[in-house]
Formats: structure tokens, C-alpha cells, sequence
């Protein structure tokens, strides 16, 4: 009887202490539920209504308490406590727990794991917390703590304890950590903000300063109050950040600063406005003479009204097209040391000069493309403007079509591909210089609803009658054919040659060209309403294919190469008869010659002479070279032509801009490898230097924005300037 009684007292008391921690745990939502007034905190909470809250990525060895909350109250749980339990060098020990046992205070080890408390008396609802240990940041700064004024220094973060951090069950490496620098005292920051290497520069007012860095691991939460929601990506570290600082002070073997920069401008001081048919060889050429400069020395150039920099913009000597008035060539150089100097030269022109013509004349203007369609039909037709007349300004193009047609591709560009609609009307187009000259133009089209049979059109074929091999400049013109089969009067020709030919004239079909010295494709695509074909003729050039008459001197080679102070020339004789002077002689085309200088023959000798010619002031490009032979009786002989690809120890292939053109956005300028010191500058068609970017060694990019910068539509140059190195190349914006 006593066995029975026994277990139905055990029964009863069972329910009771069920329904009381019921009452505890799923109280009334409202907050008045349970006995001791609990029971609304439980029904917040759900059915779970305890967690633990702590520091889930504590220190090892540091002491952290942990505790259960919401508190329990005045109530008879109590709770047990549990540490990790994976074994270590150092173990996790629960070192005491508070009279009420809701907290609980651990020596903390050097394992992962959870921490465990479970009310008692028994319950299954066991609280869990995760934990990961780790160690604090290590960091450190390298770098030099006595410095120059004017010259970089570079610092590097160092983290001795980076192997700790493990992301994803891998090892971490120093980009996947957040790197802040700070500097004071006069020094300010070239590059590298947020990574790993800082490089500063002293300015002149520094005598002193601190370069600090603050590393942090990302999404780290760590430390009291956190919910248990403090474990982050990465783990082995404890605590959000540490910070390291470096005192810097002025080196006692620094040079002195450098002194002031004065600079004086050298050129003509009468010239005429340039012809209307205007080469390279009518630029005049002016020099910024620097006394005190420096190897960065940035130099913005100011030209009068309608001049325009053809060459060297952003360097220390330009090449200019001269406008229509005269006035004042500017100069301002800056040296990133002393500061800046300026510099201004009157030009007048001269007593004898021709009429100035026009640079920004009223462009002619007319509309290529099918004059008839078929209402909403399928594929969609292109407009193509074809410019004479433009002079040295840049374009800009404003299409038009009829209320339901739409431009699908080339808004504002010269060709534009568009779907057509069921209006009649007209294509318009409104060209524009930078001038503010305007030209507006316009075409009808006839709209036919052609129902689901497209109106009566062939497409063309064609073909390119004429020589495909040739002498280099050879004086006889050569004349193109294109010979097109389904012929329409809307038939429209487009004629490429290669780089440096020259097309004389176009009448219809036919083309009439003068021969350089590059052999390449001779392309023609023709057009007509419905269709386009093109033709390739792939032409050859032989420079020696004409014999030369005899010079009066057995000459036995004629050589150049590009070179840091301009374009070498050597040439060597076997025998000279009479031979009085060679003059060296420069073409930009391969037709107009200037002469480049001259030097002294040896009169009449039948040992071997070698000659040989800088030419200085050669801009980057092709240029073409020949001799000049000059007897001591007059007469002259010429040699042959050879060509020399004139870089500046850069070449321009290496200096891309993309895209380009490029309308309102981002372009990019891709870069060779550069040394330290570095730039790239935007420049304007006037001189006016829009933007400089410095870069650090091995970048091979620069990332711009016309918008941020404010670049109307307009031609622009691309400067890279790499040590004693300049390399340009042209961009334009739409």
C-alpha cells in the first residue's frame, strides 16, 4: 500500500511543477499572466522565454561573465551551468556563479564550443550560447619615423597575428580586415587610404606628426549586451579593432628645400594665323624655360582666342596652330615644392602675312539612308550624316524622326539606327560646332504600307577595280573603281585607305588617291535603301620599287631610331664625288618635306664615311626622312624615304582611352606599367589642364568622369607622364 501511495504523491507533484513552469514560460500575451506577475515577459518571449547573454568572442584567458535573461525573479529555478568542452591547451573553468545562479563567470579557454545553462529542477529547455575565443589584433606600422620635407615616404600595417583569422574554415588575408589611416602634423596623404601600404608626403609646413591606422574586423560584435548575435564572419580575434600609431619627425640629413621657380617662355614674337590647309609643319613652336624646376614639374599652357595646342600639350614645349587675332601665350608651372611661377609672352603677327582663314567655318551637311520604308516594319534602317567643311572644331549631332518612330541606337553620334513607325514625315538633323555654328538639314521619307510584302529593293554587290601594288610615294595618283551590280540613284559610297594615303578626290563611284609609305586595305561600302555591301582590295608597298637615279656618292645605308632626345639619323657612304653638303630633310606625310638640318660631306674620297643627325624637335609619331645631296656645283640628288615611329620611350599604343568617344559618364585610360612619380592629366584642345590623377608604381588604369569633371563636348588630351616619359593620345567627348 505504501509502494502505490508513494508513486501517486510523486504523480501529483509532478503535474504541479509542469503546470508552474508552465505558467512560468507561456504566460499571457499581454504581460498579467502567471502568479508573480512573469508570465507577460514569458508570453514576449514565446514558449522560449530565457536566453544567455555575453561576450561571444572573448579574449583567451580573459575573465567574461555570462547571464540569463530576462532574470528569473523571486522563483525556485535555479541553473546549471556548462563550458565548453573541447579540450585545449587552455580549458575553459567556471570560476563562480552569483547567489541567484544566473550568472556565471568563466576563465575563458582556447577552444570553440557552447556554453550551456539548464534550470533545475529538471527541464529540457536548455539555454545555449556559442562562443569563439581569439586573441587580440597584433598591429604595427613600418615605415621611416624621420622624413624630408617634398619627399614621399611609404608605410605598411602589419598584423603579427593574421594566421589567427580564419573565414569559412580558411585563413584570412589583410583585404579581408578594414584598414583606416590618419595622419597630422603637416603631412598629407598621396595614395593608398584604405589598404595595407600609405604613401604621404611632408609638406613644407611640417616640423612633426603621428601616422596611425585602425584595422577592424568586419560584422564583429563582440562584448556585453549583444543578444548572442555576436559572432561575425571571421573568426580567432577578439575585440572590433585595434590601432597602432607612429611618430614622425624631421630626418637631421634632409637637403634643403628646394628653391624658388622662375620660368620665361621662348618663341617667335610675330607669326601669321595658320593656312587653311594647316600641317604640323605650320605650327610655331613655344618652350617653357624653367630655372629651379624638378622632374614633376606640371606645366598649364593659356593661348589667345581660337589658338589650339597640336601637339605637347601639358609638356614644356607645345606646337601650336595659330587662330585668326593675336594676343598672349601663358604659362604656369608648379613644381609640387616651391610652389608656382607664370610666365606671359605678346605675339603679334607679322608685317606680311596672308588673310587668317576661318577655323570654325559653317559645316555642309547631308543625310545618308533609305528614302522610302514600309510602315512598323520589322528590321530597323540607318541614318548615316556625312560633315565636310568642319575646320579644326568639334561636331556635334541633334537627330530627329517622325512622332511614332524611335532611335534604337547612336543618339548623337553621325549614324543612328532606327525603328520605324506609321508616320510620314522627315528625318532632321541639327549639326553643331563648338562655335556655335548650326546647320540644320533635313529628309523625307516616304512611309508605304507594304502589308507583309517589303517593297521592291535588291541589295548591291560590289567589287574594287584597281592596282594593288604600288611604289612608297610614288608622284602618279592612283585611281579606284567600285563596280556595283543592282545600282540605285540613292546608292551611297564610302571610301577607307590606309593611314597615310591621301584621297584627292571622290566623284560617284570612283577615287583618286596619292600613295604613303603603309600598305593595308583599300575598303569600299556602299549603301542603298534597303541593303549595304562592302569590298576589301588588299594593296602592297614597296619603298625601293622605283630605281634611284645615282647619287654623286655610293651611299650604303640610311637608318633611324626613336630616342629620348629625339629622332637619331645615321647614314654612311662608301665613295663621294664632289660632295659638298647632305641636307636632312622631314615629312609628316610623306609628301611635304622641311628641312631638319645639314652636315658637311667630305668632298671626293673612296674610304667609308659615317653621318649622323638628331632631329630634337620631332614630336611623337611617324615621320618620314630623306638626304638631300648637295654637290659643289648645286646640283642635288635625293634619297630614298624610311620611316621612324617616334615614341619618347613610350609608344602611343600602350596609352589607351576607352570608351572613346565616350558621351556623359566614366572612361578609362589603360596604362603600361609605370615607375613611381606617375601621372595622368586630362588637357582641353586650349592647354587647359582639366585634371591630373597621380598613380602608384604597377597601376595600369585611371578611371575619370566627364560629369565630375565638367567636360564639355569637345576634343581632349590624354597626358601620361612617367618619370622624364611623356606619351599623349586623343579623346573626345560627345
Amino acid at each position: 500500500m505504501k509502494k502505490y501511495l508513494l508513486s501517486i504523491l510523486t504523480f501529483f507533484f509532478s503535474v504541479i511543477l509542469s503546470f508552474s513552469l508552465f505558467a512560468q514560460g507561456n504566460g499571457g500575451g499581454n504581460g498579467n499572466g502567471g502568479g508573480n506577475g512573469n508570465g507577460g515577459n514569458g508570453g514576449n518571449n514565446g514558449g522560449n522565454k530565457y536566453e544567455i547573454e555575453g561576450n561571444q568572442q572573448p579574449c583567451v584567458g580573459a575573465i567574461e561573465t555570462y547571464t540569463i535573461t530576462p532574470n528569473p525573479g523571486n522563483n525556485a529555478i535555479e541553473w546549471s551551468w556548462d563550458g565548453p568542452r573541447a579540450q585545449g591547451d587552455i580549458p575553459w573553468v567556471l570560476q563562480s556563479l552569483s547567489p541567484d545562479k544566473t550568472k556565471a563567470t568563466f576563465i575563458v579557454g582556447d577552444k570553440p564550443g557552447t556554453i550551456k545553462a539548464k534550470p533545475i529542477p529538471g527541464s529540457n529547455n536548455t539555454e545555449n550560447l556559442p562562443v569563439h575565443p581569439g586573441k587580440d589584433l597584433q598591429v604595427a606600422i613600418n615605415g621611416p619615423n624621420a622624413v624630408c620635407v617634398n619627399t614621399q615616404q611609404v608605410y605598411q600595417v602589419v598584423i603579427n597575428n593574421l594566421n589567427n583569422g580564419k573565414k569559412g574554415g580558411k585563413n584570412i588575408n589583410l583585404d579581408d580586415l578594414v584598414v583606416s589611416w590618419n595622419v597630422t602634423g603637416g603631412l598629407r596623404v598621396v595614395s593608398g587610404q584604405n589598404t595595407g601600404t600609405l604613401t604621404v608626403m611632408p609638406t613644407a609646413a611640417f616640423t612633426g606628426g603621428t601616422v596611425s591606422v585602425t584595422v577592424t574586423v568586419p560584422g564583429q560584435n563582440s562584448g556585453p549586451n549583444n543578444n548572442g548575435k555576436g559572432v561575425g564572419p571571421i573568426t580567432g580575434f577578439c575585440g572590433a579593432s585595434a590601432t597602432a600609431n607612429l611618430q614622425i619627425g624631421l630626418g637631421t640629413n634632409c637637403a634643403p628645400a628646394c628653391p624658388a621657380t622662375t620660368v620665361s617662355i621662348a618663341g617667335p614674337v610675330t607669326v601669321c594665323p595658320a593656312p587653311a590647309d594647316f600641317s604640323l609643319e605650320d605650327a610655331v613652336t613655344y618652350t617653357a624655360e624653367v630655372q629651379n624646376g624638378t622632374a614633376d614639374m606640371d606645366y598649364t599652357w593659356t593661348l589667345p582666342t581660337g589658338w589650339k595646342i597640336v601637339a605637347g600639350a601639358g609638356s614644356n614645349t607645345i606646337q601650336v596652330r595659330v587662330g585668326a587675332e593675336p594676343g598672349s601665350v601663358q604659362v604656369r608651372v608648379n613644381n609640387n615644392c616651391s610652389g608656382a611661377a607664370s610666365a606671359s609672352r605678346f605675339v603679334a603677327f607679322g608685317n606680311n602675312c596672308p588673310a587668317p582663314t576661318s577655323e570654325c567655318p559653317t559645316p555642309q551637311v547631308k543625310i545618308n539612308g533609305p528614302g522610302s520604308v514600309c510602315a512598323n516594319q520589322a528590321s530597323t534602317v540607318k541614318y548615316s550624316a556625312s560633315v565636310t567643311n568642319t575646320g579644326f572644331v568639334a561636331i556635334t549631332y541633334n537627330w530627329t524622326v517622325p512622332a511614332d518612330w524611335g532611335i534604337v541606337a547612336g543618339l548623337g553620334t553621325s549614324e543612328i539606327e532606327v525603328k520605324v513607325g506609321s508616320a510620314v514625315g522627315a528625318v532632321g538633323l541639327n549639326v553643331t560646332n563648338e562655335c556655335g555654328n548650326q546647320v540644320p538639314v533635313t529628309r523625307t521619307i516616304a512611309v508605304t504600307n507594304c502589308g507583309t510584302t517589303p517593297p521592291p529593293c535588291t541589295a548591291p554587290t560590289v567589287t574594287i577595280n584597281g592596282p594593288a601594288s604600288f611604289c612608297a610615294f610614288q608622284e602618279e595618283p592612283v585611281t579606284f573603281t567600285a563596280n556595283v551590280t543592282n545600282n540605285t540613284p540613292d546608292i551611297v559610297y564610302e571610301w577607307t585607305v590606309p593611314a597615310d594615303w591621301y584621297i584627292e578626290s571622290q566623284n560617284g563611284p570612283t577615287i583618286v588617291v596619292f600613295v604613303g609609305f603603309e600598305a593595308g586595305p583599300v575598303t569600299v561600302t556602299v549603301r542603298n535603301d534597303c541593303n549595304e555591301a562592302t569590298d576589301v582590295l588588299q594593296t602592297m608597298v614597296d619603298e625601293n620599287c622605283v630605281p634611284l637615279q645615282p647619287l654623286p656618292v655610293e651611299l650604303i645605308s640610311f637608318t633611324g631610331e626613336s630616342t629620348k632626345g629625339g629622332v637619331l639619323l645615321e647614314w654612311s657612304t662608301a665613295t663621294e664625288k664632289d660632295n659638298d653638303y647632305f641636307e636632312l630633310e622631314r615629312s609628316q606625310d610623306g609628301k611635304q618635306f622641311t628641312k631638319v638640318g645639314q652636315v658637311k660631306g667630305k668632298g671626293t674620297t673612296n674610304s667609308r664615311q659615317v653621318y649622323t643627325m638628331r632631329d630634337g624637335r620631332a614630336s611623337q609619331g611617324t615621320h618620314y626622312y630623306r638626304l638631300k645631296q648637295v654637290d659643289f656645283g648645286g646640283k642635288y640628288e635625293y634619297s630614298k624615304v624610311i620611316a621612324v615611329n617616334h615614341s619618347y620611350g613610350l609608344a602611343l599604343a600602350n596609352l589607351v582611352v576607352a570608351p572613346n568617344p565616350v558621351a556623359n559618364g566614366q572612361f578609362t585610360v589603360q596604362l603600361p606599367a609605370t615607375a613611381a612619380k606617375a601621372q595622368v592629366q586630362i588637357i582641353d584642345i586650349n592647354g587647359r589642364l582639366i585634371a591630373t590623377q597621380h598613380l602608384d608604381a604597377g597601376v595600369s588604369e585611371a578611371v575619370f568622369s566627364t560629369q565630375t569633371l565638367n567636360m564639355r563636348a569637345g576634343i581632349y588630351i590624354v597626358q601620361f607622364k612617367d618619370g622624364s616619359n611623356v606619351s599623349h593620345t586623343k579623346m573626345i567627348v560627345r
